[in-house]
């Protein structure tokens, strides 16, 4: 998965994309 992909779950899903969408990661949280 890329990890350009914030803004999507794939976002949440991929663990290095989680560095780049923390407001995604805490939202999921």
């Amino acid at each position: 998965p890329a990890k350009g992909i914030h803004g999507s779950n794939k976002c949440l899903q991929c663990g290095a994309c989680t560095s780049v969408c923390p407001v995604l990661k805490k939202k999921a949280a």
